[in-house]
């Protein structure tokens, strides 16, 4: 149980260097797969498409449940001041 920081360090780093094997290598596997299979690749395409869709709807509908906080520019106060009637200066 007692061992030195610099055992942990090469445990750590160990771990680190095969988790990267398994992570390149998955990536590669799901890589061939599609592109060996385009039904799946245009499955995956069309659902995500769909989801951004989904969600796109979600925010939409959450805007007008709560109320916008967009107001239109016709109805936005100008940030630029008017001068009153019978002002004068540059």
């Amino acid at each position: 149980m007692a061992r030195s920081r610099r055992d942990a360090k090469w445990v750590g780093l160990g771990v680190t260097s095969v988790n990267a094997v398994w992570i390149f290598g998955s990536l590669a596997g799901v890589t061939v797969l599609l592109t060996r299979v385009q039904v799946l690749y245009e499955t995956i395409r069309i659902s995500g498409a769909v989801y951004l869709l989904y969600l796109s709807f979600q925010m939409l509908r959450s805007t007008r449940r709560r109320g916008s906080p967009y107001r239109p520019p016709s109805s936005r106060p100008s940030p630029v001041r008017e001068r009153p009637p019978g002002a004068s200066g540059p």
